[in-house]
């Protein structure tokens, strides 16, 4: 286990809000999909900080794609936050854009208070 990789998950009158750090990778995927769903209780909308992430594999962007899965809801969206450098050059690379919504402009700060309507 990576002790140096953390993830929270909060529900707020919005959204679910995740916050992840360290290296999103095989060794750490699962935590962040068991978190969301662990807490996901319905909701629509999952936002996940990635700002404190300073590695993603492909096993970390699948473990992204998965948290989706656990929100249950035919309408779900997960809009990943904070993205930068490397993460979010590789997010950008594998595609996940089309998949899920990517803002690599907003930090979670901004996002409790101006999450993305669709």
């Amino acid at each position: 286990m990576n002790d140096d990789f953390h993830v929270s998950a909060h529900q707020d009158s919005d959204a679910l809000l995740v916050t992840v750090s360290g290296e999103l990778d095989i060794a750490t995927r699962d935590r962040v999909s068991d978190a969301v769903a662990a807490t996901a209780n319905g909701t629509r909308e999952c936002v996940i900080d990635l700002s404190g992430v300073t590695f993603i594999d492909a096993s970390g962007i699948t473990g992204l794609i998965e948290c989706r899965n656990h929100l249950h809801h035919p309408e779900a969206a997960v809009t990943l936050v904070g993205a930068h450098g490397h993460v979010e050059r590789v997010l950008r690379l594998a595609g996940v854009d089309e998949a899920l919504r990517l803002d690599g402009q907003r930090s979670r700060d901004a996002q409790s208070t101006a999450l993305p309507t669709e």
